[in-house]
C-alpha cells in the first residue's frame, strides 16, 4: 500500500522499517505461543501414527484463541489495504513502476490461494466425504437446471450489458448520474452471483451425475469452494446494501428539489457509498474466511456449508440482520418516495422520475427476496431443501429482475441495446449482399 501512496519516497520508507519489521515478525508470535513453552507437549495417536498435542498450564490462553486474533487482524488489514492499493492501482495507473505494480497483484494472488486452507474450525477432518443420493431423478433435475441456466443466462447479459453501457460505452451519457454509478455496484455482485450459480451452485446440485464424478475433488480443503461460498454470499451483502443506497437516493431526489442540491449531495457522497458497498460485507462473511467451507449432499448433487469458527457468528444471522435493515429502510424510503411522486408531479424531471418509479419496482422483487430469507433463518418447522430452492428462486428473481427492470424502464440504456442489435444486422445483411 505505501508503495502505490508514496512513490517517490517508498524505498527510503521501507527502509528505515525494515529491521523493525524483522524484530516484530521473530518476537510478536512468542505472544501467542508462550502457554505452549510452559506446558506439557504430548504425543496424541491419530490414524496410523501420532499429533502433537498440549495440556494447557494457563487454561483460558488457548492457542486457537491467539491464532484467531491474529489472523482476524491480519485479515481486516490486508482488506483495507489491498482495498486501497486497487483503487490507487486505478486512479495513478502510470505513476507506479511496472515491477511494483505487478507485486501488488501477486499479493492479493497469494491471500486467495492461502483462504481455502485458513481453516480454525475444530471436529472437521481433512477428509470430509458425502453420499450422493442416487434417488433423484436425473433428467427432471437436469430440465430444472436448464431453466436456470436459461433464466440467469439472459439475466448475465443484461447485467454485462447494462455494465459495459455505464462504465465505457455510454461512459458520456452516465458517469454524472450517482444513481447509475449505484447501480453499476449492483451489476458488478449480480454478474458475480450469477456465474457462482451457473457454474457451480446451481450445476453441481441439479446435474446428479456430476455428483458421483466431482464431489471427491472437494472432500479435502481446495479453493474453489471457499471461493465461490465467500463471493456469492459477499454479492447477496453487496446487492442488499446497493439497494439501501438507491432507495436513499431516490427519496433525496425527490425531497431536495431546490435546483442542483440533489446532484451537489450524492457527488459528494457517490464514491464513499460505493466503498461501503464493496468493503462492509466482509464484516458479514470474516467467520467464512476462518472456517472449512465444506460440500453437504442435496437433492440429487450437494451444495455447500461451512464450519463455524465462530459459533454465534453465522452467516444467516448477518444475512437476516442486513436484510431486515434493507428491508425497513426500503419500505420507508419508498413510501416518502411514492407520496412525493403524488404529491410534487411537476416539480421532479421525467428522467428522474421514471429512476424512482424504476427503484420502485426493484424495491417489490428486493422485498420477495427478503422475505424467502427470513423463513429460512425463523421457521424452524419448514422443509429445508425446499426452502432452498425456494430462495434460489426469489433471489435469482431479484438478482436478473435489477437489470430486467432497468432496461424495460430506461429509455438511454434501452435505446443503444437496440442501436447495437441494428449495427449488428445491418453488417450482416452488407456481408451477404458483398458475398452476392
Amino acid at each position: 500500500m505505501s508503495c502505490v501512496l508514496q512513490p517517490t519516497s517508498y524505498k527510503n520508507t521501507w527502509k528505515s522499517l525494515t529491521p523493525i519489521c524483522y524484530a516484530i515478525l521473530t518476537i510478536v508470535p512468542i505472544g501467542g505461543i508462550w502457554n505452549i513453552a510452559i506446558s506439557k507437549v504430548y504425543a496424541d495417536p491419530t490414524r496410523g501414527g501420532f499429533t502433537i498435542n498440549y495440556i494447557k498450564a494457563v487454561k483460558w490462553a488457548a492457542l486457537s484463541m491467539f491464532q484467531s486474533i491474529y489472523i482476524l487482524t491480519a485479515l481486516v488489514i490486508t482488506i483495507i489495504c489491498t482495498s486501497v492499493t486497487l483503487y490507487k492501482l486505478i486512479v495513478l495507473p502510470n505513476r507506479i513502476k511496472a515491477a511494483e505494480k505487478s507485486l501488488c497483484f501477486t499479493m492479493p494472488t497469494k491471500m486467495s490461494q492461502a483462504l481455502a486452507y485458513l481453516n480454525l474450525s475444530d471436529g472437521i477432518p481433512e477428509v470430509y466425504p458425502i453420499e450422493c443420493d442416487k434417488s433423484w431423478d436425473s433428467y427432471s433435475e437436469m430440465l430444472i437446471y436448464f431453466g436456470f441456466f436459461v433464466f440467469l443466462g439472459i439475466g448475465l447479459a443484461a447485467h454485462l450489458y447494462i455494465l459495459i453501457s455505464i462504465l465505457f460505452t455510454k461512459r458520456k451519457i452516465f458517469k454524472d448520474s450517482s444513481f447509475f454509478q449505484i447501480f453499476a455496484m449492483d451489476s458488478i455482485a449480480s454478474v458475480v452471483i450469477i456465474l457462482d450459480e451457473l457454474f457451480f451452485i446451481h450445476l453441481f446440485l441439479f446435474v446428479p451425475p456430476l455428483c458421483r464424478t466431482i464431489s471427491p475433488w472437494f472432500f479435502r480443503p481446495t479453493f474453489i469452494p471457499k471461493y465461490v461460498y465467500i463471493s456469492i454470499n459477499h454479492g447477496r451483502f453487496m446487492k442488499s446494501l446497493a439497494q439501501i443506497f438507491m432507495v436513499l437516493n431516490r427519496l433525496s431526489c425527490v425531497i431536495l428539489t431546490a435546483p442542483g442540491k440533489y446532484e451537489m449531495l450524492w457527488k459528494k457522497y457517490v464514491l464513499p457509498s460505493c466503498i461501503v458497498m464493496a468493503v462492509l460485507p466482509f464484516a458479514g462473511t470474516f467467520n467464512i474466511f476462518i472456517s472449512r467451507v465444506l460440500i453437504v449432499s442435496m437433492r440429487g448433487g450437494f451444495a455447500l456449508g461451512y464450519g463455524k469458527t465462530i459459533k454465534w457468528a453465522s452467516i444467516s444471522l448477518f444475512q437476516s440482520s442486513v436484510l431486515i435493515i434493507a428491508l425497513s429502510v426500503t419500505i420507508i424510503c419508498t413510501s416518502i418516495t411514492l407520496y412525493k411522486l403524488i404529491l410534487l408531479p411537476g416539480r421532479i424531471k421525467s428522467a428522474e422520475k421514471s429512476l424512482c418509479f424504476t427503484s420502485i419496482s426493484i424495491s417489490i422483487t428486493f422485498v420477495i427476496a427478503s422475505s424467502t430469507q427470513s423463513l429460512i433463518a425463523y421457521c424452524s418447522t419448514c422443509n429445508l431443501d425446499t426452502l432452498y430452492i425456494f430462495q434460489s428462486i426469489a433471489f435469482d428473481t431479484f438478482t436478473v429482475g435489477t437489470a430486467v427492470i432497468m432496461l424495460m424502464s430506461n429509455k438511454k440504456l434501452r435505446g443503444s441495446m437496440f442501436q447495437a442489435v441494428k449495427r449488428v444486422s445491418i453488417v450482416s445483411v452488407t456481408g451477404k449482399m458483398n458475398s452476392i
